[in-house]
């Protein structure tokens, strides 16, 4: 795997009038924090300091990719005393995942 850092966002996202700019470019950034286990597990938190936003404008985001199907989070509560979320991208809403290997 490359040192090259850069964000994939699909057409089927980019030309989504439901979104807002910025759902678009986090969807980018949950892509490409989830290439190498399948999911990605960043808190609000890490997305907000790195996208120089408020947590609260990253979970509106979050909870709008959600809402329309481009990603599932499920909370991995395994680990004692600690909840993890797990973000995926929903790969049987967005063409190109499922007929491009990025």
């Amino acid at each position: 795997m490359s040192n090259e850092s850069y964000l994939v966002v699909p057409h089927e996202i980019y030309t989504d009038s439901n979104l807002r700019h910025f759902d678009k470019l986090l969807f980018g950034k949950i892509y490409s924090l989830s290439r190498q286990k399948g999911y990605c597990w960043s808190s609000n938190s890490y997305f907000a300091k790195e996208l120089n936003v408020s947590t609260r404008y990253v979970s509106n985001s979050i909870n709008r990719l959600k809402e329309f199907n481009y990603i599932y989070c499920i909370i991995d509560n395994s680990l004692k005393n600690e909840l993890k979320r797990k973000i995926y991208i929903n790969n049987a809403k967005l063409k190109f995942f499922s007929t491009n290997k990025v």
